[in-house]
């Protein structure tokens, strides 16, 4: 765990970042979005609250005792497989998945699309 206190840099660094992800992720929900979308909103939403939760002991140590490390983890695996599905399956306007359009983006010439 950080403190303010040991480090006050990471600390607050960590508190404003994890602190805007959870703003733009609730930001996002309020945006028109399909199914797909919302799902992957709502996961980035509670990843983002809970990485908010862990940066000071005292408001992860309540969340600790209330859903045990085990359910966190399973949230968290569970939301990464979502986000992995989507990569590899979802195919946008051209018909290419994120990923290729990403890589197509990084190196020219080398996938096909």
């Amino acid at each position: 765990m950080f403190t303010l206190a040991n480090t006050p840099v990471k600390f607050v660094v960590l508190l404003v970042f994890f602190a805007w992800c959870t703003a733009w992720s609730m930001y996002e929900l309020t945006r028109p979005q399909d199914r797909t979308q919302r799902v992957s909103n709502v996961l980035h939403l509670v990843m983002s609250v809970v990485m908010l939760l862990m940066v000071a002991p005292v408001t992860w140590m309540p969340l600790v005792h209330l859903l045990t490390p085990p359910v966190v983890l399973a949230v968290f695996v569970l939301s990464t497989a979502w986000f992995a599905g989507l990569a590899v399956t979802r195919r946008g306007p051209a018909g290419i998945t994120p990923v290729t359009r990403r890589c197509s983006a990084q190196w020219p010439g080398t996938w096909s699309g």
